[in-house]
């Protein structure tokens, strides 16, 4: 932190009363699900959600979540009742969550693309006796809980549930979001009704819907973020396109989804928005109703805002910023070419019912312009982590001069500006964002330890060729029974897809400093582990296919039978080496087919049955 400097009478009553506060916001009294199911009497016919060439009215939402919360009820889930819900987007998702919050349950999201392993743990930590899941998807859960399969759920029209839950109150855990731990497990995070009203009630005021508008679902429900994806739309009146999980990783398909469904706002995180500014050819053109985009889940850089606002003149960027804890916090100002540059966006001022306090070592308002560390207090505030009280007295801590009140310590270091805006400036630990995804090494690192053959494991942020978004880079000590792929196709079996390291390098130790302790920025640059490359090109198209491979992957030469992904490849790696093939074939190549065809031999053998070019034209 800067030198402590005391404010003067004068500014901190301007920061206590002025700068700290967001506006105050009345939001009325109606239940979370009164709000859900206001379209069901208001217009009971209009598309709540789209999916594709399906649809899900106002009216239909309301009565199957009614006919599932009934099933609910029979299967004993009530009020504070745990439920899993494990299921792809789709038209399914917003039924279940809705059924689960008519009978007063907490909805718990179970991302289906995670290992059975990490869902087993979610599962038992949130005390989920019931999922609901379709059945093909029933074989991925693990032994326990009672499944209630929605592919055969009956259809009963008129099956209209209570609009207020049993006992429902504005501090009922109505979500339960897990995070990333540092202690070697995710967290679970408790949002509560107050928290969830208050930011889609702040959204709607702040940007209000018009006739026309359109909103977009495709966060991973993993993340707090789904949630205001799942209610914005329907509690604005206006139809959500539902963004398919092949789609949402695909720039050129997400782009179609879109452009069809006429998106008008949009929410991403940055590595997003640089992947379509950079594979997506003239993107104004490409998405002519897509006003409004809001970046969340990483700091925004500042070249990032000048290349959108260079590329998309007269559309709306924001920067907003929040976490589980405090889901959101704060709000930018839209960026425009004439902004001023910085490395990084201002994560702006405080929503509504918001307070952003930035303190110094003593707990008391930093100067305007000094660093402290940032507090974030209000409506926003999660309850707390379930079953983690000594994790959570730690991490929410009294309000220094509002009796009762709490501020949640979000470990982000920061500076109040002149003009009210928020400036981060670094982390007070080791936490790390990996595409938009909060990373704290510390579970990575146990997860790699829980190899038999690891003994230590450290984990350390990398950039790939010292460019490109933040990544993970491990370095393990083992007993020489195991290579470093083995590793990681360990931590693939047991890890989400963005807690897997890149890149994993075996070391004789781990450097530490004079007290002991892991000295991280005496780990060495991570190297390429030595390994045979298996299979040699056989064709002229498996020759190019290899050296894209190479060149995406950072890696001298790559064998025709080697997995992308275990040589360190991603989702946004996939999307580069799709376009990069796409563009070297003149013909368009989704990135699901990276995934299913994850081989220079495979992928060139479903490019050369394709040859007479019928999957059509590039789109982007």
């Amino acid at each position: 932190m800067d030198t402590l400097v005391l404010p003067g009478p004068d500014e901190r009553h301007r920061i206590v009363h002025e700068l700290v506060p967001g506006p105050v916001l009345e939001l009325g009294d109606d239940s979370l699900v009164a709000r859900f199911t206001r379209g069901a009497v208001e217009t009971p016919d209009a598309a709540a959600f789209t999916d594709g060439g399906a649809q899900l009215t106002h009216r239909e939402l309301d009565e199957r979540s009614g006919v599932l919360a009934r099933l609910l009820t029979r299967a004993g889930v009530g009020h504070g009742t745990t439920v899993g819900v494990h299921l792809p987007p789709g038209l399914e998702l917003p039924v279940a969550v809705l059924a689960v919050w008519k009978v007063g349950g907490t909805y718990v999201p179970l991302d289906v693309q995670h290992p059975t392993a990490r869902t087993a743990h979610l599962l038992a930590d949130a005390g989920v006796g019931t999922v609901l899941t379709t059945a093909d998807l029933a074989a991925a859960l693990p032994a326990g809980p009672s499944l209630l399969l929605l592919d055969d759920l009956p259809v009963d029209q008129g099956a209209h549930s209570a609009a207020q839950p049993p006992l429902a109150t504005p501090d009922d855990v109505v979500a339960v979001i897990y995070t990333s731990g540092s202690t070697g497990a995710p967290k679970g995070v408790e949002i509560t009704a107050r928290a969830v009203v208050n930011r889609v009630g702040w959204f709607a005021a702040q940007c209000p819907a018009a006739p026309g508008d359109v909103a977009c679902m495709k966060t991973p429900i993993a993340f707090v973020d789904s949630l205001a994806e799942l209610l914005g739309g329907v509690l604005q009146g206006i139809p959500t396109v539902v963004v398919g999980t092949d789609q949402g990783r695909d720039p050129c398909a997400l782009v179609d989804v879109l452009a069809r469904g006429g998106v008008t706002r949009f929410l991403l995180v940055p590595t997003l928005l640089r992947a379509l500014l950079a594979h997506v050819e003239d993107l104004g053109s490409a998405l002519p109703a897509l006003r409004l985009w809001v970046c969340s889940g990483e700091p925004l850089p500042g070249d990032l805002a000048q290349q959108f606002a260079a590329q998309l003149p007269g559309r709306s960027l924001h920067n907003l910023y929040g976490s589980a804890e405090a889901w959101d916090s704060s709000w930018s100002p839209s960026w425009s070419s004439s902004s001023s540059s910085s490395s990084e966006v201002p994560i702006g001022s405080p929503l509504a019912n918001v307070e952003l306090h930035v303190l110094d070592g003593a707990g008391q308002p930093a100067p305007v312009g000094a660093r402290g560390h940032l507090h974030v207090g209000g409506a926003c505030l999660a309850r707390g982590y379930r079953g983690r009280p000594d994790l959570t007295a730690e991490r929410f801590v009294p309000h220094p001069y509002l009796p009762g009140a709490r501020l949640y310590r979000t470990g982000d270091r920061a500076r109040l500006l002149p003009d009210g805006q928020v400036q981060l400036a670094g982390r007070v630990d080791h936490q790390l964002k990996v595409r938009g995804s909060r990373v704290e090494p510390g579970e990575v690192e146990r997860a790699l330890e829980a190899v038999p053959a690891v003994r230590q494991a450290a984990v350390v942020p990398w950039r790939r060729g010292g460019t490109g978004g933040t990544e993970l880079a491990a370095f393990v000590v083992t007993d020489g029974s195991v290579t470093a792929a083995q590793v990681r196709t360990a931590a693939r079996a047991a890890l989400p897809a963005h807690l897997v390291p890149s890149s994993i390098t075996v070391v004789d130790d781990l450097p530490s400093t004079v007290t002991g302790k892991l000295d991280r920025s005496a780990l060495p640059a991570p190297v390429e582990a030595a390994r045979e490359p298996v299979g040699e090109p056989g064709s002229a198209l498996e020759q190019r296919l290899a050296e894209l491979w190479a060149q995406v992957l950072g890696v001298d030469v790559v064998g025709v039978h080697e997995d992308f992904f275990d040589l360190g490849g991603h989702s946004l790696l996939a999307a580069q080496l799709a376009d990069l093939v796409g563009r070297s074939t003149v013909s368009r190549v989704p990135v699901s087919a990276v995934f299913e065809h994850p081989t220079v031999h495979r992928l060139a053998v479903l490019l050369e049955g394709r040859a007479d070019g019928t999957d059509g034209d590039r789109p982007c």
